[in-house]
């Protein structure tokens, strides 16, 4: 049974404040998410990885893709994935905008599709029921976030408003997914930060009953 409504009695992080979704997650303990990557068989030479050392926005570690694409079988593109562990989850309400630190190496290579999704037993995509996907960098005026696709040389802030998502009230999100568009793309993303007043909502009682 999925479970998706806010009612839940919750367990809830000490302080309602910005979620850091990645930062330095060999360094900070950040035990609330779980970071993920796939690809599909056609994507050989496709490589994300999820704590890499090289030029990183703060620190030393970020998320760094390499030869990163789209293809033609869906759900067989580039991706990576952010969810909260421990059955966690968060009430998109609480918060304004996700933000991120992406630097590119190659043009265009920001522009990515961003799912939020919700369900604890099973992985629903908000658009699946009523909600929107964020597309980064399609067009340069309402759909660019802070992306300028031509820069290769500085690292870039993004910003999506929560309300791009377009949650379906009463919903609650435990995943967010960056799927890639360009293919043989390369980038570098850091600090992932949801902004606003919020916190980490767990099961109560904890672990939850399937």
């Amino acid at each position: 049974m999925v479970k998706i409504a806010i009612s839940l009695l919750t367990l809830v992080a000490a302080c309602s404040a910005d979620v850091t979704l990645y930062d330095e997650p060999s360094t900070t303990g950040q035990t609330y998410t779980l970071i993920e990557q796939m690809k599909g068989p056609e994507l050989a030479n496709s490589r994300i990885e999820t704590c890499s050392y090289n030029n990183a926005y703060s620190g030393f570690a970020c998320i760094e893709g390499t030869m990163t694409a789209d293809c033609s079988t869906p759900g067989h593109g580039s991706r990576f994935s952010i969810r909260f562990a421990n059955f966690g989850w968060i009430d998109p309400s609480e918060f304004t905008a996700l933000t991120y630190y992406v630097r590119q190496k190659s043009v265009d290579a920001g522009r990515m599709n961003i799912h939020a999704a919700t369900g604890m037993d099973s992985d629903i995509d908000l658009r699946l029921i009523g909600g929107a996907m964020v597309r980064v960098g399609y067009n340069k005026t309402t759909e660019c976030y802070g992306l300028n696709s031509q820069n290769l040389t500085t690292y870039q802030l993004i910003t999506v408003p929560i309300s791009a998502f377009a949650c379906p009230a009463g919903v609650v999100v435990n995943r967010f997914h960056w799927d890639m568009v360009p293919a043989s793309a390369g980038w570098y993303i850091d600090r992932i930060v949801l902004v606003g007043s919020g916190r980490v909502h767990y099961p109560n009682p904890y672990p939850p009953s399937e």
